[in-house]
């Protein structure tokens, strides 16, 4: 889970380990006022993870450097997702 941030590039998995780890899901969100960190950044961490392959749910929020009501709820739905239930 990546929260009003990005994944530098030398953080991404490379394309030859990419799918061994095809299978574990992202879930990134981030402002679209961001005055901290540019969106543009957050897109491409999402870009980069799509083009090898990786399972990603994307959210972009009315907000700026913080959490929101709404991205708190699409985090629990997303965890109650990849999360098995005992």
């Amino acid at each position: 889970m990546a929260l009003s941030t990005y994944l530098p590039p030398e953080s991404l998995p490379s394309a030859e380990n990419a799918t061994a780890n095809v299978r574990i899901p992202y879930f990134l969100a981030h402002g679209r006022q961001d005055p901290m960190l540019p969106i543009a950044r957050a897109e491409k961490s999402l870009e980069a993870l799509l083009s090898r392959g990786y399972e990603v749910e994307w959210h972009a929020y009315d907000m700026e450097h913080t959490l929101c009501p709404k991205e708190i709820v699409d985090i629990d739905h997303w965890l109650e997702d990849v999360i098995p239930a005992d």
